[in-house]
């Protein structure tokens, strides 16, 4: 009967520690790039990242359907890269 009195009063000590924890692991960082718009690109436009097209590399290709023959086999492949 102690054991599960002695449980109880872990459990009871464990969680209003970790709720009382609650109000001090909080920080704010302020964000020094808020309106730096060559990192966030302009409001209501898409973010500038997206904009950015890289040209295909046909040995990358090669090599990633090579990597997809050897993981799902030759029925599963895709031959158009994706």
């Amino acid at each position: 009967m102690d054991r599960i009195i002695y449980t109880i009063g872990a459990i009871l000590i464990l969680t209003i520690a970790i709720k009382c924890g609650d109000n001090y692991n909080n920080i704010a960082f302020k964000d020094h790039n808020a309106k730096n718009e060559y990192v966030y690109g302009k409001e209501g436009e898409p973010a500038r990242q997206t904009k950015v097209k890289y040209p295909k590399d046909s040995v990358a290709e090669a090599r990633a359907a090579k990597i997809r023959e050897k993981l799902y086999g030759k029925d599963t492949v895709n031959t158009k890269g994706n």
